[in-house]
């Protein structure tokens, strides 16, 4: 019961104390190469705004960096990718707080069967809201990620979240 309070308490300070003319929206988070990347759609944020934040996780206060992406309003802030799998954390950016959970670490973590690959469960979301979901392998995910394709729709709203991996059908193979 006390932990219920305390997280309404904090959610309460963090919802006063959002400067008026200033918006800030979680579009996604996700375990990528240089850390955990958290990316935010933003408006009336200036570069002073940038230096509000606190990241808590794993029991303890964080080191993030933020930064805006290509002189748009999408802020991009990174924590260590030593914190993946590791639980909850609460994030503030600019007065503005918000609840998630940390992704599992991505890669190879899995051992598959001959003829089997690692697949990733893939959540679609659009403005924070869950859209659809599907299934796609490791190697696709990472080819995409690699061309940039999820930041360009991520300035449009669209986030995708990796939820499970599991071993699935080779498709790298001829059938």
């Amino acid at each position: 019961m006390f932990s219920i309070l305390a997280a309404m308490a904090v959610f309460t300070t963090s919802a006063f104390a959002a400067p008026a003319g200033k918006n800030v929206n979680l579009l996604s988070v996700s375990y990528e190469k240089g850390g955990i990347v958290l990316l935010f759609e933003t408006s009336g944020l200036t570069r002073a705004d940038l230096k509000n934040t606190s990241f808590y996780a794993d029991s303890n206060n964080q080191k993030m960096s933020c930064g805006f992406v290509d002189h748009t309003t999408t802020v991009r802030c990174t924590v260590s990718k030593a914190l993946a799998g590791r639980g909850d954390f609460y994030v503030t950016l600019a007065g503005f707080g918000f609840w998630e959970k940390l992704p599992e670490p991505r890669g190879l973590s899995i051992t598959c069967e001959d003829g089997e690959i690692p697949w990733y469960k893939i959540t679609v979301y659009e403005n924070g809201e869950l859209v659809d979901s599907g299934e796609l392998p490791v190697w696709v995910w990472q080819e995409i990620v690699s061309l940039g394709i999820l930041d360009e729709l991520a300035e449009d709203g669209i986030t995708f979240r990796i939820a499970d991996i599991f071993c699935g059908p080779d498709i790298t193979e001829p059938v």
